[in-house]
């Protein structure tokens, strides 16, 4: 049996085993966590609007959805307004469905016929007073005055029927142009310059996402480019250090295996010489022992893709996820212009973005002309 002192220095030899077996276990382990932490911050390293810009453009966003509320609300009081019109025209052509009837020209009236009708031998005056140059004649109501009277009368009633009934008409016709020039001049002003507002709104902000885009885009490819040296850095000087300490493993491995064909021999009387040929020709796998030992190398990630212009890391302005996220349910009487900033999805437009024109004065079929010689009419 050993003695006292080959026991102790069989435990002694175990214990410095031991502890060169734990240090080669943190240097792994160590560079493990540093090759693990790399490969998560390139992992992280993603193509993300920063924080700012999202705010950004969240409230640009939010000032041409209110923009658009208050457009609409001049969009509303512009048809209103030619509403009241198209009533005014209602009313002005029933006056001047009067008025052009008469706007004509009328047929002489019949010759007057006296009564009671006179023979043709009958004479005209009274033969007793034939005469007298004052004489009366038995149809003295015919006498040429009275007779260019009647004309007269009839004449006159002619005309002041059509005089009223013109003044009717040009004064409907008046109120209706009034009316119309009131739409232009206060609501279709009001509401042309809205829209150009809420439509250098929507600019601002498709203008802010590429901006924002690209900044990020950037911000992104200096990361990536970053990350990617470091993690291939710590990779390699984790690679370098795996060489050392693997072989420094295996060496004791192979000692271990010595020290049991001793031990074996000491303690139990095994043949020592086949076991330290046994050990000799045995080949050490310290990764298959101890895994942990092998390094575990990630493949790279993937690049996302992105350019200076736009990038697959946030909503591109002018896609339909885009118009759906910024301007589905736009207000009533609105909507959203074609994509002007240099970002959009298909390119930017070969000319400046600007609102749809609208009409000063609204198109109307309200033609109150009865001929081309009523040069005041609507046409």
């Amino acid at each position: 049996n050993p003695d006292s002192s080959t026991l102790e220095s069989i435990a002694l030899i175990d214990r410095f085993i031991a502890d060169m077996k734990q240090d080669i276990l943190d240097r792994a382990n160590a560079s493990q966590s540093g090759v693990d932490q790399s490969f998560q911050n390139l992992v992280n390293c993603k193509l993300n609007l920063t924080v700012e810009t999202r705010e950004n453009l969240s409230t640009l966003s939010s000032m041409h959805r209110e923009c658009s509320a208050e457009e609409s609300q001049l969009a509303t009081s512009y048809a209103t307004c030619n509403g009241n019109c198209d009533s005014r025209c209602a009313t002005a052509k029933a006056s001047c469905g009067l008025y052009c009837p008469v706007n004509i020209p009328q047929p002489m009236p019949g010759s007057p016929v006296p009564s009671p009708t006179p023979s043709p031998t009958s004479c005209w005056y009274d033969t007793s007073q034939v005469k007298d140059d004052n004489a009366v004649g038995l149809y003295h109501e015919w006498e040429a005055n009275q007779y260019y009277q009647k004309w007269e009368d009839n004449f006159q009633a002619l005309y002041d029927e059509w005089k009223t009934k013109r003044d009717t008409c040009k004064d409907r016709v008046d109120e209706l142009s009034s009316c119309w020039t009131n739409c232009a001049s206060v609501h279709a002003n009001a509401y042309e310059r809205k829209k150009q507002e809420c439509t250098e709104h929507q600019y601002d902000l498709e203008t802010a996402a590429c901006f924002g885009a690209s900044r990020s885009c950037y911000a992104y490819q200096s990361c990536h480019a970053s990350l990617v040296n470091i993690y291939l850095g710590d990779v390699a000087s984790a690679n370098a250090s795996q060489s050392v300490w693997y072989d420094e493993y295996r060496g004791i491995m192979r000692v271990e295996c010595l020290l049991d064909a001793f031990n074996a021999s000491v303690l139990s009387g095994a043949s020592l010489t086949s076991a330290l040929d046994a050990c000799q020709a045995s080949t050490f796998q310290p990764c298959t022992a101890v895994p942990s030992l092998c390094l575990q190398i990630y493949p790279l990630p993937g690049t996302e893709q992105c350019n200076t212009t736009s990038t697959n890391g946030s909503v591109q302005p002018g896609s339909a996820e885009w118009i759906q996220t910024h301007y589905s349910n736009m207000p009533g009487k609105t909507t959203y212009e074609a994509c002007g900033a240099q970002c959009c999805v298909g390119g930017p437009p070969t000319t400046p973005t600007t609102a749809t024109s609208t009409p000063l004065v609204p198109f109307s079929n309200c033609s109150l002309c009865c001929s081309s010689t009523d040069d005041w009419c609507v046409r």
